[in-house]
């Protein structure tokens, strides 16, 4: 984040009266190295070698290029150009450009500031220890554009990636569903022809069936049906008897004579 100039002074003239003894430029022992083409820090210093992710400037905000060291050192920092924004353990190293924490994580490493260097929170305050102990050298390097040219360049691959696998994906979808469509479809023609078979078998046997019941049914309505004509018969023969026996009964009333048939012949044919 950047300041105006009397803001400058004044955090210069503070920070000149909380200086810390043992820590002037000849003994800075720190040894910060921000990498634009990386988005990464090192830090060279007695308690180890670091390397973070940053964020530097973004879009028409340029972090600067050079050699620097610490100029105003502030636990925390609140930026009155930017909506008064928290800038935790931060190390000015030019004006208002400064390395201090962030809470966008997210972002580290990838241009996202307004030229300050971000980091983690918890890195920025290891880094504001040493610094504060020990004193520091910054140097700044690399370009945004390199970073950018690499930066797309490994996008359009993992976008390329990305594309073949959706499509080796969409292609394992599509036979699959093709396999399903294949065996959805000899399970209907199996479907079919085991209803055919079963269709046809079931027709032949009621086919069967009914000859059999018709004809059994025809056989016992014939008999019946004889059975009842020869009785009727016998009882009608009596009765025209018994009616031209009896003399009272007129001859007009009188049931006629039955004739002889072949019948009668064949049944008996002495009586002929």
């Amino acid at each position: 984040m950047r300041f105006g100039f009397f803001g400058t002074a004044v955090m210069a003239a503070s920070f000149a009266a909380s200086t810390i003894a043992g820590t002037s430029t000849s003994q800075a022992r720190v040894q910060v190295t921000v990498d634009l083409t990386t988005q990464q820090m090192h830090v060279t210093s007695s308690t180890g070698n670091y390397t973070w992710k940053i964020s530097s400037g973004r879009g028409r905000y340029h972090t600067p290029l050079g050699n620097y060291r610490p100029t105003v050192m502030r636990r925390m920092h609140y930026s009155r150009k930017y909506n008064n924004s928290p800038m935790p353990y931060s190390i000015f190293f030019r004006g208002g450009y400064a390395i201090h924490g962030t809470n966008y994580v997210s972002q580290l490493g990838r241009p996202a500031s307004h030229g300050c260097v971000r980091l983690a929170t918890a890195n920025a305050a290891t880094l504001y220890q040493m610094v504060r102990r020990e004193g520091a050298r910054i140097k700044i390097v690399g370009s945004r554009a390199k970073f950018y040219a690499k930066y797309y360049a490994e996008r359009r691959k993992l976008a390329a990636e990305r594309r073949a696998k959706r499509k080796l994906a969409r292609a394992k979808r599509l036979e699959l569903r093709r396999a399903k469509w294949a065996e959805a479809k000899r399970k209907k023609l199996l479907r079919k022809k085991l209803y055919r078979v079963k269709l046809a078998a079931l027709k032949k046997q009621k086919k069967h069936k009914r000859k059999i019941y018709t004809k059994r049914s025809k056989s016992k309505k014939y008999y019946a049906k004889r059975y009842k004509k020869k009785r009727y018969a016998k009882n009608d023969r009596s009765n025209r008897r018994a009616a031209s026996r009896n003399r009272s009964v007129p001859l007009a009333y009188a049931p006629l004579r039955r004739t002889r048939s072949t019948f009668d012949f064949f049944r008996n044919p002495n009586n002929i």
